[in-house]
């Protein structure tokens, strides 16, 4: 029998409430009677690259087990480092959008929560998924123009859904109560357009409120002004339906190094960015981190006044935390960032590792 599809329209964003839940602990006592931890890091590069989120998946891995491999995107131009378990194929009838793949963006707004999706209208088009796991949750857009998708795991198909919306929303498609191990699920278009955003592969069989897990949304180019100009309704409804409950936002590098945004409008970005994450999940913990000192002029020049103001500021202004891992992390560094702008493997697990000691519950 098919198993039940349920489909949601929400959105959530990763964010944390009260003061700085990367207060300094001395041991992992609270981590370990937390009953759950689900984290979303939303960011550029730096997060899609994996240097920093891989390592956070590790540590929360060995303290807690494998829940599976959280969000992860199916634009495969943009995956990064993602978990070994999980690969994504594509056939070549699929278009794979990002809302920013350059120095100049794409015209806005985007439909997908990270900016980034595979869409086609071809009948037949399909995507193979190779997971282990016990379920896995399939993120799509709702699309005014209207279509329909098929999904298999292991040769059986698990269900057709169609979608008309009169606004364009994120939904989820579930399919748990698999049995432990690898399986196979194909995505094919049936009528009309599909686009897809991503796929969370699960283990444990546990509730979201019982899950410990890693979710990243992260764009490589991207800066606070092309999160800030993804659609509304497709951003809060994105949120909702992944429901992590602690947001961890770190953006800002693009900002200087390929915008020269100033201060004032990054932090506009950054209120509009927080103000939807607290309409979409009003009790998440949301924590704003301001990013590392990079290599160039406009680092030197624009970062110290994103710092000292467009951070503190937004966060302030919204009612969330705010933690200033530039001050910790130290000034530029090529041992540390040895191509001027990403974080290597190494320095980013010590982020990690400070960011997940430093959690209050």
């Amino acid at each position: 029998m098919p198993v039940r599809v349920k489909v949601i329209a929400v959105c959530c964003i990763l964010f944390l409430t009260g003061q700085c839940l990367f207060a300094r602990t001395d041991n992992n006592n609270s981590l370990q009677k937390a009953k759950s931890l689900r984290i979303l890091v939303i960011g550029d590069s730096n997060t899609e690259i994996g240097n920093i989120t891989m390592p956070l998946k590790v540590l929360i891995d060995s303290t807690y087990g494998d829940y599976g491999t959280g969000y992860c995107t199916l634009n495969t131009n943009s995956m990064g480092r993602i978990p070994d378990s999980l690969s994504v194929q594509c056939d070549t009838i699929w278009i794979r959008f990002d809302m920013r793949n350059d120095w100049v963006p794409e015209t806005g707004p985007y439909y997908s929560p990270d900016g980034l999706s595979i869409s086609s209208a071809v009948p037949g088009a399909n995507v193979t998924v190779r997971f282990d796991g016990e379920g896995i949750d399939l993120y799509y857009l709702q699309d005014t123009v209207g279509g329909s998708f098929s999904v298999s795991i292991d040769g059986k198909e698990m269900a057709t859904i169609t979608h008309n919306p009169s606004v364009p929303a994120a939904a989820k498609a579930t399919f748990n109560r698999l049995v432990r191990g690898k399986h196979v699920m194909v995505v094919r278009v049936v009528t009309g357009k599909t686009t897809l955003f991503g796929v969370d592969a699960r283990k444990k069989n546990a509730k979201d409120n019982r899950r410990f897990i890693l979710h990243k949304w992260g764009n490589g180019w991207a800066s606070t002004e092309e999160y800030a100009n993804i659609d509304e309704n497709v951003f809060i409804t994105s949120l909702q339906e992944l429901n992590p409950d602690k947001i961890v936002i770190l953006l800002g590098t693009n900002d200087h190094n390929l915008d020269h945004r100033d201060a004032e409008s990054v932090k506009a970005n950054l209120i509009t960015i927080l103000s939807r994450i607290k309409k979409a999940l009003p009790d998440a913990g949301v924590l704003l981190v301001s990013t590392f000192t990079t290599d160039g002029i406009e680092a030197k020049a624009l970062l110290p006044e994103y710092v000292n103001n467009s951070f503190p500021e937004a966060a302030a202004e919204t009612g969330y935390s705010y933690w200033d891992m530039n001050t910790l992390f130290g000034p530029y560094s090529p041992e540390k960032i040895q191509d001027g702008v990403h974080v290597n493997e190494k320095y980013g697990g010590i982020i990690a590792r400070k960011l997940l000691n430093q959690l209050k519950y």
